[in-house]
């Protein structure tokens, strides 16, 4: 999930930008007059976010979330990554055997993410925790696939790893090493040397 929303397929549909239909109406409803028939009707869904009817993105139903994490310190086993997971959301939840049902997936080798099915007003809790970078929408991977990617977390524990979980980051990865850029020649070295 974190490559679709680094990549843009996730950012013009996230929650935490305006839609600018929306922002019309708002216009409308300030310079309208008072006795105007639009002054009166309230504009829909003003908070900026779609409502899970309106989503454009499949699987994204403002219930689960994919939570960005900051890197561990060293290389800390998987079960250490994942257990601090688990506690990072059970102090939003309160306790770890729920924190535990409500992480769906997980992710320790190409991000540090896990992804929960929590509801809305839980989120800016999250956010503000220690260690965690983002919480954005989770959706689909694929529209024609119900399935959110990540390594599985059944049952309160993480399936053994496999590379097929993280199938969709691996393709967009490529081993060729990049092309070095020559360093151009500006004014402002020539100017430094006089």
């Amino acid at each position: 999930m974190l490559w679709k929303f680094i990549c843009g397929n996730q950012l013009a549909n996230s929650k935490f930008f305006r839609h600018p239909s929306a922002l019309n109406i708002a216009k409308r409803q300030l310079f309208s007059p008072p006795d105007s028939e639009s002054a009166d009707t309230a504009p829909p869904n003003l908070s900026g976010g779609s409502t899970p009817e309106e989503s454009l993105v499949t699987g994204c139903d403002y219930n689960h979330w994919l939570v960005v994490m900051d890197p561990p310190d060293g290389y800390p086993p998987r079960d250490q990554i994942v257990l601090r997971y688990v506690q990072t959301l059970s102090l939003a939840i309160g306790r770890e055997e729920e924190a535990r049902r409500a992480i769906y997936s997980v992710s320790t080798k190409y991000y540090y993410a896990f992804s929960c099915k929590v509801p809305e007003e839980l989120i800016h809790t999250i956010q503000s925790l220690p260690g965690v970078r983002w919480v954005l929408p989770d959706s689909y991977l694929h529209p024609y696939e119900e399935g959110y990617g990540g390594e599985p977390f059944v049952n309160g524990e993480v399936v053994p790893y496999d590379d097929k979980y993280h199938r969709s980051w691996l393709c967009c990865e490529d081993d060729t090493p990049k092309k070095t850029r020559r360093k151009r020649k500006g004014k402002n070295k020539l100017q430094a040397g006089v």
